[in-house]
Order: structure tokens, then sequence, then C-alpha cells
């Protein structure tokens, strides 16, 4: 109250710490003390003067508080008590609950209210708000003497101070006092188990950026980064069921174990902030990223990216993040971030049309194994996968001109449906005919009889038979190729020829059935096949990033 100078000395010596004469360049400071862009909020809107202005949550982690359900812009449960009382409504003062009802902020904020992204900050207004409401509503209601009430609360409570002999001993403490009463959350704990290992420059730099990353995601979010990785972990090498918490702390022995623990959750973050909000298109760098920069003259990119992040938000289930966060953790190039966000819409669709739960974790399986681990093995590019994957594959191969008129509508029918209806042939038949050219063994040869080159041998045709190198496109909407099936090469050339994939399909099916061709100067022997298998599995490769088999 103001002129009450007794009062107000008592409260500030209560929450004041003084300069100690005795330390050389100590000074005056609030018991409290907050990450220095939290305690200068807290100094200036609540210690100094309470609540000089109002705010309203918004933001990514404002979003993730409303989908936690915990009052809709992050309001805790006291706070939705609150509003069952009726002071207010989600904590607000008497002025926001003016402003709903005169509906001049929507939402319950007030006009002129100042955007608040920053959780903790929020949650330093939120409760501070929640008890100013409070004490009104008893002063107004109940004739409530607040005067009492400080007189009260200074000689009944009491600050105390704990000063632990050494860092280790700190992080003790905490882990005893949290593990009794109302308990932390897992994450929380583990951010003490880890920092702890760290050397004291290292742990607070990691720390700073944790509670950065707690801020601008929410705590939820920020915290199911951990679920993620561990969800991936179980891909490569299969987790007990276990706790984050138990998880991550299996083996704490190495610092350097820890720092990068702490330095793929703050990427995966990073990244997890950008799919959330879609601003790749824009300045989002939170400190100590490690992450690439976006190439100069991407903006078109960038923006696409933006759009198809806000696409993949749409998705209740969220199963394919994990593969999203480590595929752009490895991959900086906006067009293979945005063709990876178009791919995994396409499969949650699948997945979500299917309505079978247990598939789709498999399919999601599979992608996260090929991306963690798995090269490109030409061995597996066989038709033991759908046609219509084949003739993908065949297409993108051919190159962009290829794909771009293979997929253009015509009569209305959209691109998928078009590239559906491309004709995939063996060039070696599975079964050649008694007779068949394809089951000899020699190229040709000499007035000698001396054999002038291999052609095939029946163990090879049998292996290679299925394989990427031995299939052709064809530009067919009909199975037009069932006559020329077991043909010799000649009559399949010709055929190939007539019906446009050497115009078409240049680079693969074109190079088959040219005479002279890269692929059927000796009439496609086992070695041009061979050939044409490598140079397939090598344009595929480059074409999505992979990784070439050893």
């Amino acid at each position: 109250e103001t002129g009450n100078t007794t009062l107000t000395t008592r409260v500030w010596r209560m929450l004041h710490l003084d300069a100690d004469p005795l330390v050389n360049n100590s000074s005056a400071r609030f018991r409290l003390r907050l990450r220095d862009v939290d305690d200068a909020f807290w100094r200036a809107n609540i210690m100094e003067e309470l609540l000089p202005a109002s705010f309203h949550f918004t933001g990514l982690a404002a979003a993730d508080a409303h989908a936690a359900g915990d009052g809709g812009d992050g309001t805790t449960p006291e706070v939705a008590d609150a509003q069952a009382v009726g002071d207010g409504g989600n904590g607000t003062t008497p002025e926001v609950a003016d402003a709903q009802a005169g509906g001049d902020g929507g939402n319950g904020t007030p006009a002129g209210a100042l955007p608040l992204e920053a959780e903790a900050q929020w949650r330093l207004y939120n409760n501070a708000s929640f008890m100013r409401a409070h004490l009104e509503r008893l002063c107004a209601q109940d004739g409530f003497n607040l005067q009492d009430f400080m007189f009260h609360v200074l000689r009944n409570c009491y600050v105390v101070m704990m000063t632990a002999r050494d860092e280790a001993s700190s992080f003790n403490i905490f882990s005893t006092l949290n593990s009794r009463g109302m308990d932390l959350s897992e994450v929380d704990k583990l951010k003490a188990d880890l920092l702890q290992v760290l050397e004291p420059a290292e742990r607070a730099q990691c720390n700073s950026q944790w509670s950065e990353m707690e801020n601008l995601l929410g705590c939820r979010e920020f915290h199911r980064v951990f679920d993620h990785m561990k969800a991936l972990a179980g891909v490569l090498e299969p987790v007990r069921t276990q706790s984050v918490l138990e998880y991550f702390t299996q083996d704490l022995s190495s610092p350097n174990t820890v720092t990068q623990i702490i330095k793929v959750a703050l990427d995966y973050s990073r990244i997890l902030l950008q799919l959330r909000t879609g601003r790749w298109d824009s300045a989002l760098s939170p400190s100590g990223s490690t992450l690439s920069p976006p190439p100069p003259g991407s903006e078109a990119l960038l923006s696409r990216l933006s759009a198809q992040s806000a696409v993949m938000n749409m998705f209740e289930d969220e199963a394919w993040v994990p593969t999203a966060l480590e595929f752009f953790l490895q991959v900086p190039s906006p067009e293979l971030r945005l063709r990876f966000l178009q791919s995994a819409e396409a499969l949650q669709v699948l997945n979500e049309l299917g309505c079978d739960a247990a598939a789709a974790d498999a399919r999601w399986t599979s992608v996260a194994q090929t991306l963690l681990t798995r090269p490109l093995d030409p061995e597996e590019l066989a038709t033991t996968v759908p046609r219509r994957t084949l003739a993908h594959l065949l297409l993108r191969a051919e190159g962009d001109h290829a794909a771009a008129s293979s997929s253009a509508p015509r009569g209305g029918a959209p691109g998928s449906a078009r590239t559906s209806r491309l004709q995939v042939e063996r060039i070696v038949p599975q079964t050649p005919p008694e007779g068949s050219s394809w089951r000899r063994t020699k190229t040709q040869e000499d007035g000698n009889g001396a054999e002038d080159g291999k052609y095939w041998y029946e163990v090879q045709r049998l292996f290679w038979q299925a394989k990427l190198g031995n299939l052709v496109l064809l530009p067919l909407e009909e199975a037009g190729a069932r006559e020329v099936a077991s043909a010799d090469w000649e009559a399949k050339a010709a055929f190939y020829r007539a019906c446009g994939a050497q115009g078409a399909f240049p680079r693969f099916t074109g190079e088959v059935s040219r005479p002279g061709g890269r692929y059927s100067t000796t009439r496609f022997s086992f070695d041009e096949c061979r050939a044409r298998h490598t140079d397939l599995v090598a344009a595929l490769t480059e074409l999505y990033g992979l990784k070439p088999s050893a």
C-alpha cells in the first residue's frame, strides 16, 4: 500500500539480498534468479511493478499447451479453478474479463495486449495474474484485509537457501527433492542427469539452449523429441520396455555420449520448430544451431517447403515425424526435403486409408531402417516389388523430361493414373522357348567355331531375369508386349522402336532397342545387362541422394 513503508521494507528484505561488503564485486540482487531473459521479464513485470502491461500467450508453445488441454492458452489447473469461481477466467485480471465480455480481444485477450511466446515468461505472468485475481476477489467479496495477509506471510513463510559444497552435490539435492511430492516429468529429471556429466562451460551452454527450445517449442513438444529419438533407436536395436529416462541414462560414463544425446535432441528440436511453424522461408535460427543454412536462391523451394510442412501438421498421427527429423538432419537440400515430405504425405494417407496400425508401423519402420542404415542394394531391386513402383523407378531414371511427359494428364487422367499404365517388361524372358537365342552361351561364332564372346548361361539368366537391369519401360496402355515377351532380341528391339519407346525413354529403353546402342552392341548380352543395371542403380542413387552400396 502506498505510504506503508514498514510493510514495503519488510517485503523488500524478504525478496532481496543486499551486496555483501566482504565479497569483492558483489551486488544486490533478488533471491530468485532465472535465466537472464526470463529474469529481466520477472523484474520488470512482477517484482518492481506488478503486471504493468497485459500479455496474451501465442506461438508454438501456446498451441502445444492448448493441445494438452491445460486451459486452452497454457493456463494451469489452478487458473482453471479461478475461472470456475468467476474471477475473470483463465487467471486473467478483471480488465481481461471485461475485454472478453466486450469482444475486443477474442479468446479473453484485452485490446493492446502484447504477444508473449516464451512459455516460462507466460507461466510467470499467468501465475501472477492468478494470484492478483484471487486476492482482488477476496478483498471485494469477503472484506479480506490485504495488509493483514501480507504480515501473515512475512511471519509464517520463509525463503530457505540451500548451498551445495560443489556442483555434483547440487545435482544430488535436485534429484532428492524432486523425487518427493509432485513428480517432475521424465525429461526434467533426464536433463539434470545429463548435464551433471558435462564440464561447467559446456553444461551452461547446453542448459541455455535446452531452456530456449523448451520455451520456443513448449515443454510437451520438446519432451516428445526424446520419444522420437528413442523410437528411431529402436529401429536399429530392439529397445526394451523402458522409460525415456531409463533409456538415455543407461550409460552416463562418457561426456562425449551425453554431448551427442543433447546435440541430437537440440538439432531435432530446431528442425521440429520449423516443421511446426512452417517458417522455412524466414530467418528462424535458435542459438547454438549446427544445422546447415539453406542455399542462396532457394526462396521458391523454401516457400513450397513451408506450405508442405503446414500440410503435414494436419495429420493427427505423428508417425511421420521421427523419420522426417532424421532425414532433415542428414539432408540440407530444400528440394530433397520437399520431396521427402510429399512422399511422407502419400505414405501417411495410405496408412490412414488402410486402417491397419500394424501395417502402418511396419511401413514407417522400413523407411527408418533404410534411412538410418541401409545402402541402396542392387541385388534387391527386383520384380518382387509392385510393378507400379518399378515403373516409377525406371521413369525417374530416364530423367525429368521423360517423367514430365509421361505423367502429364491426357484425357483428364491425372499423372499418377498415367504412370500406372506404363508397361514394364523383361528383356531376357524368364523361360525362353527352345531354339531361342537367349539360350545360347555365345554371342556369335567365327568360321572356325571359335567363341567371340559369352552371351547368357542359364544360371545367369535365372539370376538376372528379375533384376532392374533386365526391365524395360514401354509407353503402352495395354498389354501389347505379350506377343514378343519370349522373342529374341531382334524382334523385341523392333517392337520397342515401333511403340515409341526409343523416343520416349531414350536413356535406358532406347539404348537397348537401338542397333549399336550402349546396351545392344552384342544384342543385350549378360555383360550389357549388368552394365545397364549398374547405370540404373547409379542414376537412382544420385536422384534420391542415397548412400551407394559398398
